[in-house]
């Protein structure tokens, strides 16, 4: 059952990085896109 009430929380994320650190924050975004949730990415319910 989904509690569809519940709001939403918005956290702003902000990555700053120079070409030495390409790999590193490269790792580091694509950790954070695979472990957000699916629906806080505007992608709806998963069926």
């Amino acid at each position: 059952m989904q509690n569809t009430t519940a709001q939403k929380q918005i956290i702003p994320v902000m990555f700053c990085f120079d070409t030495n650190y390409v790999i590193p924050a490269s790792v580091a975004f694509f950790s954070l896109l695979k472990n957000t949730k699916y629906t806080y990415m505007g992608g709806g319910d998963r069926i």
